[in-house]
């Protein structure tokens, strides 16, 4: 059995219990696990928390066990149970394509302070992506110009980086 904190909610379409799961079954765990999860960032935020929680989870456990799994591969697991997941495997600055499947590494940003700043209210990820697709159908690209961002952030230029920055969901939500 999984044992997570009470500190979220432990039923099996949990994020981490999923990500513990497929952990398990890849190393042929037969005993329980206990994960403690301390939450920084507010839930349904939009800062991919659980997604950053799930990554955690596969990465720690893979190093308990040796590190069997490269990059790549805890990437295609995570993917197996959250669309971000493998971004925040990645770590650093890098942009994703498709659902997130398609990763590419950015220039790392350094030397600025970024702050992120919500209000009490919270979306649901189901509930904001059924807005966007209502709204845009599900084919939702955009042009953006990494290039020009890549630029930027190897210069880093915050004015240059803004310029390049956008977020689709602020149309629905």
């Amino acid at each position: 059995k999984l044992y997570l904190s009470k500190i979220i909610n432990s039923d099996k379409n949990n994020i981490v219990y999923k990500a513990a799961e497929v952990l398990k079954e890849r190393f042929n765990i037969k005993s329980g696990l206990n994960i403690f999860i301390q939450k920084n960032i507010p839930v349904a935020a939009g800062m991919a928390g659980g997604s950053a929680d799930a990554a955690a989870t596969i990465s720690l456990l893979n190093e308990a066990y040796g590190n069997p799994l490269t990059t790549e591969e805890m990437c295609a697991l995570g993917a197996t149970v959250g669309a971000d997941v493998p971004f925040c495997l990645m770590k650093g600055t890098c942009i994703c394509e498709g659902i997130g499947e398609k990763i590419t590494r950015l220039p790392a940003l350094s030397g600025i302070d970024i702050v992120c700043a919500i209000d009490s209210s919270s979306v649901s990820t189901p509930r904001a992506f059924s807005l966007l697709d209502a709204k845009y159908g599900t084919d939702c690209t955009d042009s953006a110009d990494i290039s020009g961002l890549s630029n930027a952030l190897k210069d880093a230029d915050v004015t240059e980086i803004s310029s390049h920055l956008f977020n689709k969901f602020e149309s629905v939500i």
